[in-house]
């Protein structure tokens, strides 16, 4: 009978060396756009480091399409869609309500309040990282959106009961992509015919003739792992059942 690759002492093992990501330890840099310039507006940038209660890291979908071929249906990716509708960001704004004033400036940048006009992208949009902390307040993953610039801001309510609260502000992101930029993604080959690691995958459509490389079934059809990847694979699996606790 097989061993389980995994039990509950070799869990634990996990929690007690390297601990799980928690979802308080974070930080966010938002630069500011180029059409702003220097100003004392731009000090607002460390407050928005500082004063970011809520952020979140976007989603991200591959696009697809039914398609049919011999055999079942089978769906296609036809795109990537990075979620650049927008996340929300929420910062607790201080007496000096600066932040509320870089964010309005920053949305009129992007439209003229006076002539409605929108000005050129290079001058509104920007560059936001999201960044996920460890117990040491090191940074351990990281992700850029590129050509953000906020879309909207939330309305901030007054209230003579409320003598305790204070102002927070949602300002709500755009942006056309992201991608992860800490240290282990820049060892990824994303090249056609390459896996993450970087190695060679010659694999095929199951539909299509097999190139010269890839491993053959007993009934025709490719396999979708070369005897290399499926050697490597092994590798890791009896390395990992061969731990004991403590030994992570």
């Amino acid at each position: 009978m097989a061993q389980a690759y995994t039990n509950l002492s070799k869990f634990k093992a996990v929690a007690r060396t390297t601990g799980f990501a928690k979802q308080n330890k974070y930080e966010v840099e938002i630069l500011p756009p180029a059409g702003i310039g220097v100003t004392a507006l731009n000090k607002q940038y460390y407050n928005a480091i500082l004063n970011c209660e809520l952020a979140s890291f976007p989603s991200l979908n591959i696009l697809t399409r039914q398609l049919f071929a011999q055999g079942p249906a089978y769906q296609r990716p036809t795109g990537i869609d990075f979620s650049g509708e927008g996340i929300p960001l929420t910062f607790i704004l201080d007496q000096s309500m600066g932040l509320k004033a870089f964010f309005d400036a920053w949305l009129f940048k992007v439209v003229n309040p006076y002539s409605a006009e929108v000005s050129y992208r290079d001058q509104y949009t920007s560059t936001v990282r999201i960044k996920q902390l460890n117990e040491l307040e090191q940074s351990v993953y990281e992700i850029t959106l590129y050509e953000a610039f906020p879309r909207s801001i939330s309305l901030l309510d007054l209230s003579a009961s409320s003598q305790n609260s204070f102002h927070k502000l949602t300002v709500n992101f755009t942006f056309r992509k992201w991608l992860p930029t800490h240290e282990l993604f820049q060892t990824f080959d994303l090249s056609p015919g390459s896996d993450i690691s970087g190695n060679r995958i010659l694999t095929t459509d199951p539909y299509k003739k097999p190139r010269s490389g890839t491993t053959v079934s007993d009934k025709g059809q490719p396999n979708f792992i070369t005897e290399a990847a499926e050697s490597a694979l092994n590798a890791v699996k009896d390395k990992f059942k061969s731990l004991q606790p403590g030994q992570l």
